[in-house]
């Protein structure tokens, strides 16, 4: 039997168990390998996150992926992203993966110019020469740079979904009371990816977290 390994691709300005979110998941897997990792870097002293770019993620996912096909040239390779993980995913679009599952993918992205005026409503936020400061609900700051709002521009998040279906099997787990999100649409994606709306806001957080598992 060979080898079955899971590789998660966490969301934005969180670490690599995605605020715990992907170690609920692997404890219910015990049988199955996991890989997690972070993209972005963390100051644990100073509780400070600083985002790396969407270009240097996918290059982060790139290299872990193809270390475990290195060392494990016959593994069975799923993929668990979430939010932001999954559209880093997309971007690479890696070829030799049997399973994905989005958690709570976005299937659009704010404008740089949106994206301000909603983190801005936060008391704290501080801005300058486009480098964004930003106080977090858990009294950690998330530093999001200039390189970081550039690498987003042009992206349709759910033409590169499509493209990586033909890839992978796709499985999207839509969360239909996203406070982060709010309300999205993937019926573009109904003839290549299956899709799940469960009753969750954009963590699965409380008694979603169970059923979101339970479907994974």
């Amino acid at each position: 039997m060979s080898k079955h390994i899971i590789v998660y691709s966490h969301g934005f300005g969180v670490s690599k168990d995605d605020r715990g979110l992907f170690t609920d998941i692997s404890d219910y897997l015990p049988k199955i390998a996991h890989i997690m990792f972070d993209y972005n870097i963390e100051d644990k002293n100073s509780n400070t996150l600083i985002v790396s770019s969407l270009t240097n993620q996918v290059k982060k996912l790139s290299k872990i992926l193809s270390d475990v096909e290195e060392k494990h040239s016959n593994a069975t390779i799923d993929l668990i992203c979430h939010s932001q993980g999954c559209l880093v995913a997309a971007m690479l679009k890696p070829d030799k993966i049997r399973k994905t599952i989005f958690i709570a993918p976005p299937d659009k992205l704010l404008s740089y110019e949106e994206s301000i005026k909603q983190m801005s409503i936060r008391p704290g936020t501080a801005i300058k020469d486009n480098v964004v400061i930003y106080p977090r609900r858990d009294g950690s700051t998330t530093i999001i740079p200039n390189d970081y709002w550039q690498s987003r521009r042009g992206i349709i998040p759910v033409n590169l979904y499509t493209n990586f279906a033909d890839l992978t099997l796709l499985t999207i787990i839509n969360a239909i009371q996203d406070e982060i999100l709010g309300k999205t649409d993937f019926n573009v994606l109904s003839n290549s990816a299956k899709i799940i709306p469960l009753n969750a806001n954009h963590d699965f957080t409380g008694n979603s977290r169970k059923e979101l598992i339970t479907n994974i």
